[in-house]
């Protein structure tokens, strides 16, 4: 009958709760045994794996768990201070003083007494063969402790019996040697902890004081700026200062002249209005003369120019330059900041490693089942598009791994590509229809064309055309995105097994000096497609004519077992997954396999589809619904 368990300070790793029922791995670790139970559910019911210790799924070795006795002691223990902490609560302040000069609760015990330093008998607890046994006795040719019923039943041939308190001594420098070199390796570990956090703090700083030499940069930049314009904001009040002078000299010589004339004329107008006219005939000969100085004064005044104009040009080689260069490098403390360049094929022959950059399961919480990743494209700014067959939806995450959106289809997708910036095409398994989805913020059936076979392979040549396979593998044909048939560029036999067989397509821009012969034929691009067929177990190249360029089958270097998802690196290189193989395969579009750039040695297991995105990243899905997303290194060979 199950107790609520006291507070021990020991607590379940798995439910994070005080442990019930406890049951202890031969690791060491110990959980509640329903916790156990619900993380090893699909084991049986009692064998067991530590969830602490096993992180592979493939590495999981499943033991018995047996029960935690030691702990009913503990509990034991933690419950008979509590009772003492309730008893002393209860007493009296001078009975707390005399039981604890006592050493007890009152009994006048000698605390002297030899028999208090013995070491305290170890703890029995019942055989799991015969539970109304304890097990008192350890045998040492087996390892195992055991009751008398086991001594002459199970142990009946063995000869070396300790009791347990016996056994205890004979192993207590093991047991002291392993109770060393645990604590010696949680102290170790506590100190690469705080090393460890140490070191993301200074990682931290690294990047807080380039941002801060960007911003001081970029402030000293605008301070430069700032200062050519205002030189150049002075040489334009310079200009506009002197012809404002000039023009305001004039006008004030031309407003002295309006305020002459007009009380002149005032003169005139009240010496006419009263017939005066007279008293103004001696001054008649000056009056002329002034009238006439007046006139050429005037003249001097009229502008004979028109207004200068001035118009600001920017110095296009300092725009260029500013616009063409970086504001500065991020290179590596005594390091010398080297250009990138990418190789390509036409430089010679190429290799290239694969690092792991980032994983994470594509599963979501609202799917049905566990995924099937068939297919998976990569979105310039890192996001991740993947194809759920089984759950029939279409995923985005970010390189994280958070799901960004989920889209249900109402058929069973297969194949995704890119048809343009903001556009992804999906083909299905289970219907004549081609659909589209949008690729900005949350994912989106656009809409959905019919088609006039049962195409579940699709890829897209960047030119709208999609090239798409048929589910019996018997063609493949040049659609436009309406669903109308271009041309066939590849038969053959049909395939009418049950289960139809996987063809990955994905086009290649064959570029000049390749040594390919292509066929010319009118309106017929550079863009070939590279085809894997894994009920034929081959890859090869098609161009838009129908020409096979190469056919890769299995040689002596490399053989060939599930070929599935193919792409085309930016350098050049094609890459196609082996899945059976557990691999990825690294050849040139010539048709020459280089080798194996990726193996279950580095974590590989039943890799599906591959995308190669910009920048160098590789994309690709596993069967088990792992995205895993590296970044590449082409070198010179």
């Amino acid at each position: 009958m199950a107790t609520e368990t006291p507070d021990t300070g020991l607590d379940c790793a798995v439910c994070r709760k005080s442990l019930t029922n406890p049951h202890m791995l031969p690791c060491l670790h110990v959980y509640c045994l329903s916790c156990l139970r619900d993380e090893c559910r699909e084991n049986s019911p009692d064998k067991f794996f530590c969830p602490l210790c096993v992180v592979d799924k493939e590495e999981r070795r499943t033991s018995s768990a047996r029960p935690w006795h030691a702990f009913e002691k503990i509990a034991e223990s933690e419950a008979e201070q509590e009772a003492i902490q309730r008893r002393l609560a209860e007493l009296p302040a001078s009975e707390i003083r005399r039981d604890s000069l006592l050493g007890g609760y009152g009994d006048e015990t000698d605390v002297d007494d030899p028999k208090s330093s013995l070491p305290k008998p170890p703890v029995l607890f019942p055989c799991s063969m015969h539970a109304d046994n304890m097990t008192d006795t350890f045998c040492a040719k087996c390892n195992q402790i055991t009751c008398h019923k086991c001594i002459s039943s199970f142990h009946r041939r063995c000869q070396d019996f300790y009791n347990i308190q016996d056994a205890i001594e004979k192993k207590r420098d093991d047991l002291d040697s392993i109770y060393s070199n645990i604590a010696n390796n949680l102290a170790q570990c506590q100190k690469l902890q705080e090393e460890k956090k140490k070191r993301l703090k200074d990682v931290e700083e690294v990047r807080t004081r380039m941002l801060l030499d960007i911003k001081m940069f970029r402030g000293a930049m605008v301070k430069l700026i700032m200062a050519k314009e205002k030189a150049l904001i002075n040489e334009v009040d310079l200009l506009v200062d002197e012809m404002l002078q000039s023009t305001l000299g004039k006008e004030a010589v031309v407003e002295r002249l309006i305020g002459s004339l007009s009380r002149q004329l005032e003169v005139l107008n009240f010496s006419f209005s009263v017939n005066g006219q007279g008293e103004l005939l001696p001054y008649l000969p000056s009056l002329v003369s002034r009238v006439a100085k007046d006139a050429k004064k005037l003249e001097e005044q009229r502008e004979k120019e028109p207004v200068r104009q001035f118009k600001f040009h920017k110095d296009d080689n300092c725009f260029q330059t500013l616009e063409s260069s970086l504001l500065g490098i991020i290179q590596e403390e005594g390091g010398v900041a080297e250009a990138v360049v990418l190789p390509t094929l036409l430089e010679g022959k190429l290799d290239m490693s694969l690092t792991l950059l980032t994983s994470f399961h594509g599963g979501a919480r609202d799917d049905v089942t566990d995924p099937l990743l068939t297919d998976i494209v990569l979105l310039p700014n890192g996001d991740v598009i993947v194809a759920d067959r089984d759950n029939k939806c279409v995923k985005k995450f970010n390189q994280s791994g958070k799901l960004l959106t989920r889209v249900l289809i109402d058929a069973v997708p297969s194949r995704v590509t890119i048809v343009s910036n903001g556009r992804a095409a999906v083909s299905v398994m289970n219907k004549r229809a081609i659909y589209f989805l949008s690729l900005f913020g949350t994912i989106r059936v656009l809409s959905s064309v019919p088609v006039k076979k049962l195409y579940s392979f699709l890829t897209s040549d960047g030119n709208g055309c999609l090239a798409a396979a048929t589910n019996q593998c018997d063609s493949i044909d040049l659609l436009t995105e309406k669903g109308e048939i271009i041309r066939t560029i590849y038969s053959q036999k049909s395939d009418r097994a049950t289960i139809s067989r996987p063809m990955y397509l994905t086009p290649v821009k064959v570029q000049s000096g390749t040594n390919v012969e292509r066929d010319s034929t009118n309106g017929l691009t550079n863009i070939d497609f590279i085809v894997s067929d894994s009920g034929k177990k081959i890859v090869f190249m098609v161009n838009q004519s129908g020409q096979v360029i190469f056919s890769i089958k299995s040689i002596d270097s490399l053989t060939l077992e599930c070929p599935l998802g193919v792409a085309v690196h930016e350098s050049g290189l094609a890459l196609f997954a082996d899945r059976d193989a557990n691999s990825v395969v690294l050849m040139d579009t010539t048709g020459t396999v280089i080798r194996r750039v990726l193996s279950a040695d580095d974590g590989v297991v039943k890799p599906c589809g591959i995308y190669a995105g910009q920048r160098g990243y590789v994309a690709m899905t596993q069967v088990d619904g792992m995205v895993k997303i590296y970044t590449s290194s082409v070198v010179s060979m």
